[in-house]
């Protein structure tokens, strides 16, 4: 795993040093509080860099296994932000959508309920891709 991730590193940053490549995984293993080998962190810093990795643990079923599982029960990561911030959001309308609604008729609650959408998109976004990554759909 470890020559797949520094193919990729050295793609693209050619200077790139091999004790770069161990300090990403020692962040991993950080990320997930030392719980995990270093391993099982080079796996997850592959997947991460857009490695295929279910092509380079074919062979280790077991493995991948356990990576999966992982990867599933690895808690979402929380974005804290300032309250004026989330206040300013929810405040905000989406003008196109209001502008759409007003010039065909349509009932009022679409512009509020695509207002509502669109705050959802990133972070459905962000889980689907996940999910397309690991495999699990």
């Amino acid at each position: 795993m470890f020559q797949a991730i520094w193919d990729k590193a050295k793609s693209e940053n050619p200077s790139i040093k091999p004790r770069a490549i161990y300090l990403r995984i020692e962040q991993v293993k950080k990320r997930y509080k030392n719980t995990i080998s270093s391993r099982m962190a080079s796996n997850i810093l592959a997947a991460e860099m857009g490695i295929d990795i279910h092509r380079l643990l074919r062979n280790n079923a077991d493995e991948l296994k356990e990576l999966q599982e992982l990867v599933r029960a690895a808690q979402p990561q929380f974005i804290v932000t300032n309250k004026k911030e989330i206040k300013k959001e929810r405040n905000t309308e989406i003008v196109i959508e209001k502008q759409i609604v007003d010039s065909f008729g349509l009932p009022p609650n679409l512009s509020q309920e695509a207002n509502r959408m669109a705050n959802l998109y990133p972070r459905m976004y962000v889980i689907e891709n996940l999910i397309r990554l690991f495999g699990y759909g």
